[in-house]
């Protein structure tokens, strides 16, 4: 038991883990078989999906805020910066 432990642990973390990894970031970035980074690469393959989806994830939260303040102003008939005036009691 302990011998196929000494076998399995390691290859979870060098091999299974960076794989999960890459994948899971990659479709948060929106991109599609980033797994294969990890799985041939290892933990150079997260580098490197984490590198290239960073801007990807900032243009996706970037664009679900500019949704929800489209909404809050459609339901509420006020601005985004009226809406942080009156909220700051500065209006």
């Amino acid at each position: 038991m302990a011998e196929a432990l000494i076998i399995i642990l390691p290859l979870v973390f060098w091999w299974a883990l960076p794989t999960y990894l890459t994948q899971d970031m990659g479709s948060r970035g929106g991109r599609r078989h980033q797994w294969l980074w990890g799985f041939f690469l290892g933990w150079i393959g997260v580098l490197i999906v984490w590198a290239s989806t960073r801007g990807e994830r900032r243009r996706i939260t970037r664009e679900e805020r500019q949704r929800e303040e489209q909404e809050l102003e459609e339901q509420t008939g006020e601005d985004a910066e009226t809406r942080k005036l009156r909220q700051y009691g500065l209006e």
